[in-house]
């Protein structure tokens, strides 16, 4: 009997002390979150995918249009091109969605580098704001119809 307490009270407190914040609707509480709050930013870029991978975070805040690079290592060895190009587009979605004062954001991955731009990405969804969205599930849906689709990617990552 008391073995089982002191278990339920060791899963108990796993599960309450797990102070880093991974679920959607976490992700979600950041927006309208400002560029330079660098602590919320890097928080949103340690949920997203490929954050395992994630190097260094710079704020291009000196002057407008604002900016974000990111800079990423050994992202090829999980992931094929289209995967990880898909991934950028996501994360940029999300970033876009939650930071509504960047305008770019740029993704540096070892020797390749996209830079997304708002505008860009805005026109490549058919004009969708997406400061609008309200919920993570409601934008992953909307994001997963279009990096789904191959040549919409290859426009969006030419345009870029």
């Amino acid at each position: 009997m008391i073995m089982m307490m002191v278990m339920a009270l060791a899963l108990a407190a796993c599960t309450s002390t797990n102070m880093t914040p991974n679920s959607d609707e976490d992700l979600f509480k950041f927006k309208n979150t400002p560029l330079g709050n660098s602590s919320a930013v890097g928080q949103i870029i340690h949920q997203l995918p490929a954050s395992d991978k994630f190097n260094e975070m710079k704020l291009e805040t000196d002057q407008e249009p604002y900016g974000l690079s990111l800079s990423y290592d050994n992202v090829n060895e999980p992931l094929s091109l289209d995967d990880l190009e898909q991934t950028i587009v996501y994360n940029a979605s999300f970033i876009f969605a939650l930071i509504p004062n960047v305008e770019r954001v740029t993704f540096t991955l070892e020797a390749k580098t996209y830079v997304i731009h708002r505008e860009a990405l805005q026109k490549w969804y058919d004009g969708r704001v997406l400061e609008e969205f309200e919920s993570a599930d409601a934008l992953k849906e909307y994001i997963g119809a279009y990096i789904s689709d191959q040549q919409k990617m290859d426009q969006l990552l030419e345009e870029s």
